[in-house]
């Protein structure tokens, strides 16, 4: 299954789930958001519950649309006039305040009320008490914000949970491919919903500690329980077209659509590594019968020693490692020195394989070093080989 045809599938699977949730949602009187203590879930629910039972399903419609652009284009559906109008009526009662609002903003500048919670200990319950639904702690990004893992379907979810900043917690679920390639970046039941952003606790004080960490299961689970039907039968792959095409884009003067192409071809090294090879060499070179050790590049830390590029197993190291900080000052230097596009791509190919970071890619990168190759081209490869060793 080609890249594109992977997000169409996983897109249209997600929104007739989300178009058939929101009316059970509807149904069952929103259990899952009424705990969740956020001024934008009050006005929600405030407004939904003023509407007439006949016209919430229609509201409910209206609103996924606006989260699956992409799967709309597929099912050949659109944005009608009665969905825009529904719309317009949500923004509206998005603005205005809930019963009992006004005494909430006296209790907030009084201080009676606000994110109060010990957001350590919240932390640390977090950590123990949703291990088996949001999986292992991946990252600490710092002020409060830790990204958590498990696999699901061959893919790694992440959810993201933010204790920090003005709000008590809040939280969202991503699918990363690979570096800066997603097949979902941001998924949230909220987001889903064609409400935006994602559930965000405003108000939790120490003695809702309990409540903090029953809503965010729910919340989570809601969404983690549902993603096996949306993965099932999905796996990511370049075609020979896009593989041409996003060797064409590398060529680009405008460096975004060169570095979405980068980070493209090395979220899918078993289709881009003989191809880039290919363009680099002329021909993709017979692996030695006794390749010998390799050096230890990609860490398996829970795939059995197996190369997976969607499990939790693959983890790079980013703080000597990081090719984002080198590709401003590269791109610009070689498109104001003429180089020509070809030998960009090259050049560009190159970070590539870098990118890839496996064993494979680092034996390419080796004989590129020892070719007899432009000067230009051994020099990238030698300067991305040291980087990987």
């Amino acid at each position: 299954m080609s890249f594109d045809k992977m997000l169409d599938e996983y897109s249209v699977r997600a929104y007739h789930w989300a178009q058939a949730d929101f009316k059970n949602q509807i149904a069952e009187g929103f259990p899952i958001l009424r705990p969740i203590r956020s001024r934008t879930i009050w006005r929600f629910v405030a407004w939904m519950d003023s509407l007439p039972h006949s016209q919430k399903d229609k509201a409910a419609h209206a609103l996924v649309k606006r989260s699956f652009p992409r799967a709309l284009v597929v099912l050949q559906d659109g944005i009608s006039t009665e969905d825009k109008s529904w719309e317009k009526k949500y923004q509206a009662a998005m603005s205005e305040p809930f019963p009992g609002e006004f005494a909430l903003n006296d209790a907030e500048i009084a201080g009676r009320i606000g994110p109060l919670i010990n957001r350590r200990r919240l932390t640390a319950r977090i950590r123990k008490d949703l291990r088996d639904i949001i999986g292992q702690p991946l990252l600490n990004l710092g002020g409060g914000s830790q990204v958590y893992g498990r696999e699901i379907q061959g893919f790694r979810v992440e959810t993201w949970v933010d204790v920090g900043g003005a709000f008590s917690m809040r939280c969202r679920h991503a699918i990363p491919i690979g570096e800066q390639v997603w097949l979902a970046e941001s998924i949230d039941i909220l987001s889903y919903w064609g409400m935006g952003g994602g559930p965000e606790w405003q108000y939790l004080t120490e003695d809702d500690m309990e409540l903090a960490i029953s809503s965010l299961r729910a919340v989570c689970s809601h969404i983690l329980n549902a993603l096996p039907a949306f993965l099932e039968g999905l796996v990511p792959s370049l075609s020979n077209e896009e593989l041409e095409s996003f060797w064409r884009d590398l060529g680009f003067a405008a460096p975004s659509p060169a570095y979405m192409a980068l980070w493209k071809l090395g979220a899918f090294p078993r289709e881009t590594l003989p191809f880039v090879t290919a363009q680099l060499l002329g021909q993709v070179p017979a692996r030695p019968a006794d390749p010998g050790p390799s050096v230890l590049i990609v860490a398996d830390l829970e795939a059995g020693g197996k190369s997976n590029d969607r499990s939790l197993g693959k983890v790079k190291d980013r703080e000597f490692f990081d090719i984002r900080t080198r590709m401003d000052p590269l791109f610009q230097r070689l498109h104001s020195s003429g180089v020509e596009a070809d030998k960009i791509r090259k050049v560009l190919g190159i970070i590539v394989l870098e990118l890839i970071a496996n064993p494979e890619a680092y034996r390419v990168l080796r004989l590129l070093v020892e070719s007899d190759l432009d000067p230009l081209l051994r020099e990238k490869a030698k300067i991305s080989l040291g980087n990987l060793t």
